[in-house]
């Protein structure tokens, strides 16, 4: 397995319901799996849901005390780059959205 972090995005008034579900998993083997899972409901109508699967290799870099960044390069090719940070509960910032964390001694960022 590896790490998990995991975030959920919520929406909703009188004329719209949107929620995004991430589940990132950080494997020991350097390899991820992001899952992504949105769903919509507008002016009552039918519920529209999506669904995105990415796999690649994560790493983390960083000097010292930081700044530390999370890099993900999808097998498709693709990169992405998150400032990320360690709370002092325990949670995980990427780019100033707060993540929980699975602790399975994986992923290393100071506090």
């Amino acid at each position: 397995m590896g790490s998990v972090l995991s975030r959920i995005d919520r929406f909703e008034d009188e004329e719209l319901c949107w929620q995004r579900i991430d589940s990132l998993t950080l494997h020991r083997n350097f390899r991820f799996d992001w899952h992504t899972h949105t769903s919509s409901i507008e002016n009552a109508g039918p519920q529209q849901v999506h669904g995105e699967y990415l796999a690649g290799i994560w790493q983390v870099f960083g000097i010292g005390s930081g700044p530390y960044f999370l890099q993900l390069g999808t097998d498709a090719g693709d990169m992405f780059s998150f400032a990320i940070r360690r709370t002092e509960a325990g949670e995980y910032v990427l780019n100033k959205k707060i993540w929980s964390f699975q602790k399975t001694g994986v992923l290393r960022v100071a506090a």
